[in-house]
């Protein structure tokens, strides 16, 4: 009886991974970076990680774990509460649709895809940030930060892909 306990633990710990590697990418994106310069700009990982997850295992990246995901990078950094989850879930809702067609294309479709989601993602926070504040923000670090993401996709795509092989596969009867 432990034993199942404690397999069945197991099962649940490694299920909650694309939210715990969400957390992560949440806790990287809003850490401050060691540089001085006032203007830093850096790949949005936690865009990254919803992508991916949506994709190769919607049914534990979910509807509610991208809210809350998003919903708590906007607190860690202080932006208004649900511009990221509201991006992140539009984003996901639009990805779901086309999932079984775009988890079968290589790598380099799946790269272009996660390219246009991205700047769709970037695009509408933008928008948002600046109905929000009623000033319109600089362009420029947003196409920076949006270069720097499409860049790092496939190295943090591959790492992903290793922890998806920890997750373990539902059987359908």
């Amino acid at each position: 009886m432990i034993e199942a306990r404690s397999r069945s633990l197991g099962t649940l710990l490694r299920r909650s991974l694309p939210a715990v590697t969400g957390l992560l990418a949440v806790i990287a994106d809003a850490a401050p970076l060691p540089d001085p310069a006032p203007e830093t700009v850096a790949p949005f990982l936690l865009v990254i990680v919803v992508f991916y997850w949506t994709l190769h295992a919607p049914e534990l990246m979910t509807p509610l774990v991208t809210f809350l995901l998003g919903l708590s990078f906007d607190a860690l950094v202080g932006g208004p509460l649900g511009l990221t989850a509201l991006a992140l879930l539009l984003a996901r809702g639009l990805l779901v649709r086309g999932q079984r067609g775009l988890v079968a294309q290589p790598g380099p479709v799946l790269w272009a895809s996660f390219a246009v989601a991205a700047a769709a993602v970037e695009a509408f926070r933008w928008l948002l940030a600046t109905l929000y504040w009623l000033h319109p923000f600089r362009f420029e670090p947003l196409a920076t930060e949006l270069a720097l993401t499409v860049l790092a996709y496939p190295l943090l795509a591959r790492a992903l892909a290793r922890v998806r092989t920890m997750i373990p596969r539902t059987r359908h009867v």
